[in-house]
């Protein structure tokens, strides 16, 4: 059975490091998916694998490795709910620290801060989020209940505090639950979380399983979300080169932290409209980035993406976002590959960047109405046709 196909995708989306898991593992993991909807030639599964979102998923799911228990890593997450009270002490009042946790697996991780957070008594001035690859890993920590397992490096009396015994294992406090905000992400994807920064950003024990060039995209996406003077946690068996000087060393060794240096206060002003949350209409669009084979390479892009050949156009438009910025003919062109491929929700996100961009984009207009069409959500489908027909009627 020829799995070179799926697994070249399957490195090409991921980074994933095949032998870092195990040829065996991973090949077992490709055969189950493929018995389970009949293919036996892996060229087939593969062009499934392009266009069918949902099964990449499924796959993901299969692989991943969702080994993780509450306050992993010792006196870690007292360390840093400690350094979250004295950075917030030191700001004004109304500020907020954001934390991300990526991977977050099932939600030991980030429901870890939380706690910490609480003990400390300022997780009111804290935002939590949880980003993973797998649908099944997210599905478990929304759900709040966790086995035996994940009690391992626990003290009794926090558990005794923030749990009940529930059906299935322990319940995590409602209100801990709530804290955290869980959503679907991938490290490699470079407009992953594009609209947001974080004070802390927790990516341990990931690196180990992505292959040199991943990394290296992995670390560039870690600078561009964490804020000036933030921490990044990475995993005991993964420093940062030396010479790397995007990030320093900082904190107690044992806890593997690194700060990226602050940047002089002129350049964050400039960078701080980009990190504020995306309205969803407004007046004056940032100014965009051109360079002067810009629209030459997009409409080869379009043409690849009309003959089918969405892998490449896609990989053309990240290409341009990263040689010259945001832009949103780029991006209403990522939108509708994205739908072609049935990958519903980044479609949606895409085409909801080109019209942050652009507000009357006309043909992210008329993508996004189709998707709310198509997933019956008919206010939303009516508000964005409004939207169409004046963009309509102001053009002519």
């Amino acid at each position: 059975m020829n799995l070179e196909a799926v697994l070249a995708l399957l490195h090409a989306r991921t980074g994933l490091e095949i032998g870092s898991l195990g040829e065996q593992t991973v090949h077992a993991a490709v055969r189950s998916r493929m018995k389970a909807l009949g293919h036996r030639d892996g060229e087939v599964y593969a062009d499934r694998l392009r266009v069918d979102g949902t099964e990449f998923a499924s796959l993901v799911d299969e692989i991943v490795v969702p080994e993780t228990w509450f306050f992993r890593g010792g006196e870690l997450f007292d360390y840093l709910a400690g350094h979250i009270r004295s950075t917030m002490l030191a700001r004004p009042a109304g500020s907020l620290f954001r934390a991300l946790s990526l991977p977050c697996s099932t939600g030991e991780e980030p429901f870890s801060l939380a706690i910490a957070l609480v003990e400390k008594g300022c997780a009111a001035r804290c935002a939590i989020d949880g980003v993973d690859i797998s649908p099944r890993n997210l599905d478990e920590a929304r759900s709040g209940v966790f086995g035996e397992l994940s009690f391992r490096q626990i003290a009794p009396s926090l558990r005794a505090r923030y749990f009940r015994v529930a059906p299935g294992g322990w319940e995590i406090d409602r209100g801990l639950r709530n804290s955290v905000r869980f959503l679907p992400g991938n490290l490699l994807d470079p407009v992953l979380l594009a609209t947001t920064s974080y004070d802390l950003i927790l990516c341990r024990n990931l690196f180990i399983y992505l292959s040199p060039a991943a990394r290296q995209r992995g670390l560039a996406n870690l600078d561009r979300l964490l804020a000036p003077g933030g921490l990044l946690g990475l995993g005991y068996a993964e420093p940062i080169d030396r010479a790397d000087r995007r990030f320093e060393q900082t904190g107690p060794g044992e806890h593997f932290l690194y700060q990226r240096p602050p940047k002089s206060p002129k350049l964050a002003s400039v960078l701080a409209p980009a990190l504020l949350p995306l309205p969803p209409i407004v007046s004056v669009a940032p100014p965009v980035h051109e360079v002067p084979s810009m629209t030459r390479t997009i409409d080869r892009a379009r043409q690849d993406a009309d003959r089918g050949n969405y892998e490449e156009a896609y990989g053309v438009c990240v290409g341009l976002l990263a040689e010259a910025g945001p832009n949103a003919d780029v991006y209403a062109l990522m939108g509708v590959i994205q739908q072609a491929r049935h990958l519903t929700d980044e479609a949606r996100q895409h085409l909801e960047r080109a019209l942050y961009l652009a507000p009357n984009h006309h043909e992210a207009l008329f993508h996004l109405l189709l998707l709310h069409q198509q997933g019956g959500d008919v206010e939303r489908a009516l508000v964005v046709r409004r939207r169409l027909e004046r963009s309509s009627a102001e053009s002519r």
